[in-house]
């Protein structure tokens, strides 16, 4: 305690004093809060925001890349195809930020609203939104285009121009539409579906399974009676291991050189084999870091990439696209919609399949070796051709770039 004369009175008063104490459990409790926050922002990612907006500039690199990603799902479930994408660095103030401009196709006769309303509601649960959308009109072979700019707040993060395919531009000298079948899971036995699926008389690819006792053999034999053969790649579906696609499956996670040496050991069990399709694989074809090095390593080989479009996620046709890597995408299953009494109803699904096709200029069909399938087959085939359709292998479809 110490004295201070008033000025007035002249009297003394005693003013107290603290202690070291109190200050030094201040002092501590302040040290605590600033670490307890430092970490918090550490753990959620926001420290180097933070440090940012404190000395004046912020990155918006991570929001724009979750947004691209959910621009790509969207494109993928439209069935967009033949993209390509150009980046650029944009910067506002003290504000950076990626740019994408994305082109590509659509089929001929798509909802443009319902395209619309898919990338925009897409990139609106990423944070985003829509800045401009407009329809250009139609150019002289009556193809339309969508041109829609998005992004974060004000600042503009993708410009996406989507060209529709002409129906009219689709159709051949031969004066119809095309149509691939493929039938899958080849490889498994000599199962007379099988056999029959091979002798049938009709333009058609065959995908073996590697691994399996008749692969080999199979893949011989459909060479031998002019069908082509791609390999079918089993990749890790949604469930594994409980849904097992079988032995040398590609697996999410896994290194990019076991992933290389599981395709070529299954290219070497599939003699001819001109491209891969994936064999369930409904969580490894939705993986965009294990499908890009897949794509690489079918790049380096020359061969394309058939979708089966095991599920509405698969990033197979954007990362293809950005590899370089010639592709299609399934439009349908053959063999998988019964009819009214529990069969399968092939013959609906030919119809369906013939309407798709007339409507774009070309569709792509998977079916399976069950004697139903390659009955219906060997009914409609012909009365299709009959009717103008053009029955194709799936390597004219991408090699042409007609990617469903």
């Amino acid at each position: 305690m110490r004295k201070r004369r008033t000025q007035k009175t002249g009297r003394t008063r005693r003013v107290p004093r603290l202690s070291a104490g109190p200050l030094w459990v201040v002092a501590a409790a302040l040290a605590v809060v600033v670490l307890l926050v430092a970490r918090e922002l550490g753990e959620s990612g926001r420290g180097a925001e933070l440090v940012a907006r404190v000395l004046g500039t912020r990155d918006l690199s991570e929001e724009a890349l979750a947004l691209d990603r959910a621009v790509d799902s969207a494109l993928v479930k439209l069935g967009a195809f033949d993209l390509k994408a150009e980046t650029e660095t944009r910067t506002a103030g003290r504000t950076s930020w990626p740019h994408w401009t994305k082109t590509g196709r659509i089929p001929a006769g798509a909802d443009l609203v319902q395209c619309n309303l898919t990338i925009t509601e897409a990139v609106r649960l990423e944070g985003g939104k829509l800045h401009v959308v407009r329809e250009r009109a139609p150019d002289w072979r009556g193809g339309r285009t969508l041109d829609m700019k998005l992004g974060l707040g004000d600042r503009e993060t993708h410009q996406i121009v989507l060209r529709e395919t002409p129906g009219a531009a689709a159709a051949r000298a031969s004066g119809g539409p095309r149509i691939a079948i493929v039938i899958d899971d080849i490889g498994y036995g000599e199962s007379s579906a099988a056999k029959a699926a091979l002798e049938l008389d009709e333009t058609i690819t065959v995908a073996v399974v590697p691994h399996c006792p008749a692969s080999e053999s199979a893949a011989e034999a459909a060479h031998a009676a002019g069908k082509e053969v791609i390999l079918h790649l089993p990749m890790e579906p949604v469930g594994y291991p409980g849904v097992n696609p079988g032995e040398g499956v590609l697996l999410v996670g896994r290194p990019a050189s076991e992933l290389r040496e599981l395709l070529g050991a299954a290219l070497e069990g599939v003699p001819h084999a001109a491209g891969v399709s994936n064999h369930m694989g409904s969580a490894f074809t939705a993986d965009r870091a294990q499908m890009r090095v897949l794509m690489a390593a079918l790049k380096s080989r020359g061969l394309f990439f058939f979708d089966s479009m095991t599920t509405a996620a698969s990033v197979g046709s954007s990362e293809a696209a950005r590899a370089g890597v010639p592709s299609a995408r399934n439009s349908m299953f053959l063999d998988s919609k019964l009819d009214e009494e529990g069969r399968v109803d092939v013959e609906a699904q030919l119809r369906d399949l013939e309407a798709l096709a007339r409507s774009r200029g070309w569709a792509a069909a998977i079916g399976h070796p069950r004697r139903e399938t390659i009955a219906a087959l060997r009914r409609e085939m012909p009365a299709m051709r009959e009717r103008g359709v053009e029955f194709v292998f799936i390597s004219d479809l991408v090699r042409e770039g007609d990617n469903p």
